[in-house]
């Protein structure tokens, strides 16, 4: 049984894989959680598990955008894509997307606000 720290959230941002210093294709994402990504490659990406990428994307919220390049490390791989763990170097950027996920999250979930 699979085991996660946080939960996931549906979505797709369009993200650009880095792998050393070259620049995969751009791909979206089938969820995303503080924790990670799962990534839909929708082809084979030739790259093995435990190797370190990093994963640059920008968000968008209240007409405020923000660019984000966070390393992570492939942990999965399906012929579906594969699953990226982020690897924790930068607590503001980590904090700043747990918020980002959260505020995601009611606005595509309302019903999970707490404020009536």
């Amino acid at each position: 049984m699979e085991k996660r720290l946080y939960a996931r959230l549906a979505t797709s941002i369009e993200v650009q894989l880095h792998y050393k210093n070259f620049p995969l294709v751009r791909y979206s994402t089938h969820d995303v959680s503080p924790n990670g990504m799962f990534v839909e490659t929708q082809a084979n990406i030739y790259l093995k598990k435990f190797t370190p990428l990093r994963i640059e994307f920008a968000t968008e919220q209240n007409n405020t955008f923000d660019h984000f390049i966070l390393p992570a490390t492939i942990v999965r791989i399906s012929p579906q894509g594969i699953g990226l763990k982020f690897n924790r170097t930068d607590n503001f950027i980590f904090t700043y997307f747990h918020q980002m996920l959260a505020r995601k999250c009611l606005d595509e979930q309302p019903w999970l606000s707490l404020a009536s």
